[in-house]
């Protein structure tokens, strides 16, 4: 939350905020609260099961908090990169790789990362919120905004519990939905007044209230290339794909729906699994 009339956040609002999300991330909890800006947290563990991973996490220098919901598949790699230009780590995770890949970068950093997220970092060098989603859209990112504060969340029902996101049915977006089978064609949603932060975009929001969003990523036109192994090549880039997300720290496992993807997915991550010392779960549904 963050708040642009001269007035200090309300503690008592990020904390019903936060208590709404308790089913979906029940491992740890953390509010940060400062001035105009306060971020609320609830944390699911699946890298670094240590508290020295828990969120909000502010860097060494205090200059910057980072609430973070998702997961940098390629965060090993560009660890050692930023360890190479000094930044020491107290963590094994990938929140403080994104927390220090900022610090490094600023916003350009966003084209360094490989994974899903939608994540606030407050920066008090800047005085500014900046947070990003995503290019496909996988974690979700919803925002309110009023006269005198702005809330965003992962999820409606914790704008909803805020206690002042002033809303009510969107019959427009309804409408679209039960007529004529349309949903997520915008940026609205069935509350007025929520929308949702669109997938590949990033923003700023200063201590005015003035937010400044851009599209850092969109799909690209496919150039006709020459592939001499086209299926090769796939198989290349899927297996690696699959090795990326298999970094975990607590038991890893697959969803079956009994398609060719799922079975894909299970049949590369057994190829890498050998020497594990951990089973390969698998659920069908």
């Amino acid at each position: 939350m963050l708040r642009h009339d001269g007035t200090p956040v309300d503690r008592a609002v990020v904390e019903r905020m936060t208590a709404s999300m308790w089913h979906r991330r029940p491992d740890a909890a953390g509010i940060y609260a400062t001035g105009a800006v306060g971020l609320g947290f609830r944390r699911l563990s699946i890298l670094d099961l240590s508290h020295a991973a828990d969120q909000p996490m502010i860097s060494d220098d205090g200059q910057l908090t980072l609430i973070f919901n998702g997961e940098i598949f390629n965060y090993v790699e560009l660890r050692r990169e930023l360890e190479a230009l000094d930044h020491r780590f107290r963590s094994s995770g990938d929140t403080e790789v994104l927390l220090c890949s900022y610090r490094q970068c600023g916003p350009a950093c966003l084209e360094r990362l490989n994974g899903m997220w939608a994540f606030l970092i407050y920066d008090a060098r800047r005085s500014i919120l900046f947070g990003a989603r995503d290019r496909f859209g996988v974690k979700p990112l919803y925002i309110h905004r009023s006269t005198d504060r702005v809330l965003l969340a992962s999820e409606i029902k914790a704008l909803l519990s805020s206690g002042v996101c002033a809303t009510g049915p969107n019959w427009s977006e309804i409408s679209a939905y039960l007529l004529r089978s349309r949903l997520d064609e915008g940026t609205e949603s069935f509350y007025k007044h929520i929308e949702q932060i669109p997938a590949g975009t990033a923003f700023e929001l200063d201590h005015a209230g003035k937010l400044n969003a851009w599209r850092y990523w969109s799909l690209p036109e496919a150039a006709p290339q020459n592939v001499k192994d086209p299926a090769s090549e796939f198989a290349e880039l899927f297996e690696d794909s699959v090795r990326l997300r298999m970094r975990s720290d607590v038991p890893v496992g697959v969803c079956l729906s009994g398609g060719l993807d799922s079975t894909a997915i299970i049949c590369a991550m057994a190829r890498q699994w050998n020497g594990s010392l951990q089973p390969l779960h698998a659920f069908v549904y």
